[in-house]
């Protein structure tokens, strides 16, 4: 039995796949002791399988390791990290010599994989706690160095992980011991597309526990307008404008187009602008910028200035909406 767990423990840390697979399939007696949480030990961080299958994205073995015995994605090795934020981290899929005799097994591209893996992982539910309810994977849980799944999935550039982290709750404004949150760290890496998208929905987003307070706030600020003169309103909408073509970079009678078209929202209107600016200003009846694939690029998070945006634009965001609808 120590024969087949060593070699199943060097198939999973190898990342050879087919190998682990077979080694598990043919042992029967192997199958029935085996447990996916249990620890390698210090010689190996204190690993679990569950952490081996995972970092390579195995998603047959991760699938057998959570319905048929059990796994828990909440262990941490030495380093606190769950079999998420292996999951969510870049590997190589395995060592090039086995690539080479089992090509088939690793065509799948390792994102796609890894997507359905999270899905299974996001999906588990363990035992009953304490409050009735079943344990389930904390989606934000932070390893020695405060990472969490989102970092990792962020600087590794698997935007499809991060959109599903995101859909189950992880946190955008979750900082590791450098500071750093998760857009800050695709930022690092130079992916910028993506480093855009989680700053747009930094911008834009809930924040939780302080939406209550927010949705308030928003309520109040919205109320300050009702009774104001024209002229107050005519001057809100001009600050609009200017601070809209500003942070795009456009004419003004562009920012006021842009704005029009988008029902006054700088929020879908910025959204729209960070996909496409080019098709924005298409469907918006304005010329588009010179050089929009340029200045897309060249845009990246310099016009996203927290100071400016995440709290301006959250905050006045509803408020400077209805101003507009009422001028119109």
């Amino acid at each position: 039995m120590g024969g087949t767990s060593g070699k199943f423990r060097r198939a999973l840390q190898t990342g050879d796949e087919r190998a682990a697979e077979e080694i598990y399939q043919h042992n029967s007696d192997f199958q029935k002791s085996f447990d996916p949480n249990a620890s390698y030990g210090e010689n190996y961080d204190h690993h679990t399988p569950l952490h081996y299958a995972s970092r390579y994205g195995m998603l047959k073995l991760v699938r057998i390791f959570i319905q048929r015995h059990n796994g828990n994605p909440n262990k941490r090795n030495n380093g606190d990290q769950t079999s998420l934020h292996r999951l969510c981290m870049y590997e190589m899929l395995q060592p090039a010599a086995t690539q080479a005799v089992h090509s088939q097994y690793y065509s799948q591209p390792p994102e796609r994989k890894r997507l359905e893996c999270l899905k299974l992982l996001l999906t588990w539910q363990g035992i009953t706690l304490g409050n009735g309810e079943r344990e389930k994977v904390d989606v934000n849980a932070a390893d020695c160095e405060g990472n969490t799944a989102l970092h990792y999935a962020a600087e590794s550039g698997y935007t499809s992980l991060v959109e599903l982290l995101l859909e189950h709750g992880a946190s955008l404004f979750a900082e590791n011991v450098d500071k750093e949150t998760p857009c800050d760290r695709a930022e690092k890496q130079k992916l910028f597309e993506l480093a855009q998208y989680l700053e747009s929905k930094m911008v834009f987003c809930d924040l939780g526990e302080e939406t209550a307070v927010e949705d308030a706030h928003a309520l109040s600020y919205e109320e300050s307008y009702i009774g104001m003169r024209t002229q107050d309103l005519q001057g809100e909408k001009d600050q609009l404008l200017v601070e809209t073509a500003d942070m795009l970079r456009v004419p003004l009678f562009t920012s006021e187009a842009l704005l029009r078209h988008y029902d006054w929202s700088r929020e879908q209107l910025l959204e729209a602008w960070i996909s496409d600016p080019k098709e924005c200003c298409e469907s918006s009846g304005v010329k588009p910028p010179e050089n929009p694939d340029g200045l897309r690029s060249e845009h990246r998070l310099s016009s996203l200035e927290p100071g400016t945006l995440r709290r301006g634009f959250r905050e006045n965001m509803s408020a400077s909406r209805l101003v507009l609808v009422k001028l119109e």
